[in-house]
């Protein structure tokens, strides 16, 4: 068992609590703990999570979310999947499981050319989950993507959740305030 420090209370009625930043070897049915992901939660500080054994999995009963922002404003002509100049946002994800993501983006095309603005979840380099922005064709606009949330599985640890991002004509579109959050809701053991 690796554990990432105790968090100590001088109240006797408290128990020390272990953060753990690896997964125990053999969980017993019932047992709970906080674990600590590699990757950082909102404004850099660590999402601990509260995890329960249920005998087959860790289910997540508490915690906040792992989560990425790219805030630069970058454009694709690219009709399939494609990184962006500054790469992401993207989280690498050290247990394996079903996570519940979100992600959103503002985006805009400065074209009156009907076409769709894609931005899509992709874990290691599979697409997973995505929504397109239509512009009807009748003037450039500008919208805050709808905040998209969902399921998806991660096979393996180290694998990454990462944004791509596409369109269905040649157009130039720009995608801006890029983020990128992911919970588990249920572990492997």
């Amino acid at each position: 068992m690796s554990n990432f420090g105790d968090i100590r209370s001088s109240d006797p009625i408290h128990e020390v609590v272990t953060a753990y930043s690896s997964r125990p070897m053999s969980p017993t049915t019932g047992q709970e703990i906080v674990y600590a992901p590699t990757t950082l939660g909102e404004n850099g500080q660590p999402p601990y999570w509260l995890l329960r054994y249920d005998g087959t999995y860790w289910r997540c009963i508490g915690g906040v979310p792992v989560y990425d922002l790219v805030t630069a404003a970058e454009s694709t002509t690219s009709g399939t999947a494609t990184n962006l100049t500054t790469d992401g946002p993207s989280l690498t994800i050290d247990w394996p499981g079903i996570y519940r993501h979100g992600f959103g983006c503002r985006t805009y095309c400065s074209s009156a050319t009907k076409a769709a603005m894609i931005a899509g979840l992709h874990i290691n380099a599979v697409l997973t989950d995505n929504y397109d922005i239509w512009n009807t064709g009748v003037g450039a606009f500008t919208v805050l993507s709808p905040w998209l949330e969902g399921e998806c599985s991660v096979s393996t640890s180290g694998h990454v959740a990462k944004l791509m991002y596409w369109t269905s004509s040649s157009i130039s579109v720009v995608f801006q305030n890029r983020r990128l959050t992911m919970v588990p809701l249920r572990l492997n053991a």
